[in-house]
């Protein structure tokens, strides 16, 4: 059973906007059990583990693309220092003392552009670990999130472009079914009128043929 309601008389706290209320008016849903909420807060909290979910996985999907290069089989081994890198890349804040960001990525980069971002500069990253001497692999991570943090900024700008583009065809593939729509109901229009006339047509011909044989009647009498 997806969700149930509380007994009634008693009161309880509701985890997403504090507020206490009588037991008759929460829910409890099984993506989280035990846990007590208004219904509308309860699709709130749905909603926010839906897309923390899917930051989760996408944050997972750009630490494997970064470990690859380095050949580390597990992200986990990479450390704090880079993590913290790539969390100040994620909330826009500077990576880099006395680097910051243009204004227009204050609100930091997204996972999926990031990923795009390691992917772009991997060619270069390469090179740099196969011709510069580092001293260790966080050595050889610390220089390639220079690099990252150099392009990102332009890849940002690429995959906005993409998305527009998206956007863009998307729409285009809408209004077309849209049109493929109206013109199958103008289609069903005009058939429909055409039917309507053949089917007056052939009353009105019968009623000629009926006044035809009628007077033929009268003629004979």
């Amino acid at each position: 059973m997806a969700e149930k309601k509380v007994s009634k008389g008693r009161k309880y706290k509701c985890p997403v906007c504090k507020q206490s209320e009588v037991s008759s008016l929460l829910v409890q849903h099984e993506v989280y059990p035990k846990r007590w909420m208004h219904p509308e807060c309860r699709d709130e909290a749905i909603e926010k583990k839906r897309i923390d979910t899917i930051e989760q996985e996408e944050k997972d999907s750009m630490y494997v693309k970064f470990s690859e290069i380095y050949g580390i089989d597990n992200y986990e081994d990479i450390s704090s220092r880079i993590y913290t890198m790539f969390s100040n890349l994620r909330a826009g804040n500077p990576v880099f003392k006395g680097r910051s960001f243009d204004k227009r990525y204050r609100e930091g980069f997204s996972y999926p552009v990031i990923e795009k971002a390691i992917e772009y500069c991997e060619k270069e990253i390469k090179y740099s670990i196969e011709t510069k001497n580092f001293t260790s692999t966080t050595s050889a991570m610390f220089y390639g999130m220079k690099i990252i943090v150099d392009k990102i900024p332009f890849v940002q700008k690429q995959y906005d472009k993409e998305q527009r583009i998206k956007e863009f065809n998307e729409a285009n593939r809408e209004l077309e079914k849209e049109k493929e729509i109206d013109i199958e109901k103008m289609n069903a229009f005009e058939k429909d009128a055409l039917n309507k006339f053949k089917e007056a047509n052939r009353k009105r011909k019968r009623n000629e043929n009926d006044i035809s044989s009628f007077l033929s009647e009268e003629e004979t009498i």
